[in-house]
């Protein structure tokens, strides 16, 4: 008996088999070993990206280690590694792998041309909850 959902491609009671490859960024089939070799491109990328907005060098104390200014894309610079969502940067920042690398790099800071916007937005005005359909139905709107 064929599923009439799939088309008739595949029969009723059977498990559906996984797929052998992944798919890549790009939509290109990727293997597990090509997929290691994407994260080195991505690592190269996030190089890239702080070279383009960091000077090194610039803190060899490590005075400004848990800056936002090393946080860019939710990707640290100083780790290129990402860092998803804002309340996992002190976390990270903190941690002995991201001192051990920023001062191995000399510290860093944003560059004069650049700007990080302030991600700390509690003075932004909330977006207003609109009326359900029902409700604003229910007042004559």
């Amino acid at each position: 008996q064929k599923c009439p959902k799939a088309h008739g491609e595949e029969e009723l009671g059977q498990p559906r088999q996984p797929l052998a490859k992944k798919r890549g960024r790009d939509g290109e089939d990727v293997g597990l070993t090509a997929k290691r070799l994407k994260s080195n491109e991505d690592t190269a990328e996030y190089e890239e990206w702080r070279d383009e907005r960091l000077d090194l060098g610039v803190d060899p104390e490590g005075l400004n280690a848990q800056s936002l200014e090393l946080w860019y894309a939710q990707i640290c610079l100083i780790c290129s590694t990402p860092i998803s969502g804002l309340s996992n940067w002190p976390i990270h920042a903190n941690g002995s792998k991201h001192m051990s690398r920023y001062l191995a790099l000399g510290g860093a800071k944003l560059k004069d041309d650049k700007h990080r916007p302030d991600p700390q937005l509690q003075d932004a005005q909330p977006i207003p909850i609109q009326m359900s359909m029902y409700v604003q139905k229910q007042l004559g709107l």
